[in-house]
């Protein structure tokens, strides 16, 4: 019974990692095709996704980071996908949650946790 305990938690983490790398791909055929709104709308399902791992001070400074992307589309055009501005705030953000996601082990399993199953 202890196996499938760990066969379970294997499948969900597994689930995780699976479920991660299917939005960052997401972000990048939106970064690609200068699809802002897409692009936004992805980075906070993957700060969803990240949120339970962040300390509180990660949180908070992920946080701050809100209100200039929000101000980064008012610059934005009517009927635009993108401008520098945006695009530049954009991918600062998908940088700093990709950057805490892996200190944080959430984008590739650690080795650790491959082998303990």
């Amino acid at each position: 019974m202890a196996d499938e305990g760990k066969k379970t938690e294997w499948n969900m983490a597994m689930a995780y990692y699976m479920r991660v790398s299917e939005l960052l791909d997401r972000c990048t055929e939106y970064a690609l095709d200068e699809n802002g709104r897409e692009w936004y709308k992805t980075l906070l399902r993957v700060l969803t996704e990240a949120r339970p791992k962040l300390t509180e001070k990660e949180k908070n400074e992920v946080k701050e980071l809100l209100p200039g992307l929000v101000d980064a589309f008012k610059t934005l055009p009517r009927g635009k996908h993108m401008n520098t501005d945006l695009y530049d705030s954009l991918n600062n953000f998908e940088d700093i949650l990709r950057e805490l996601m892996e200190k944080h082990d959430m984008l590739i399993p650690n080795k650790d946790e491959v082998t303990k199953f």
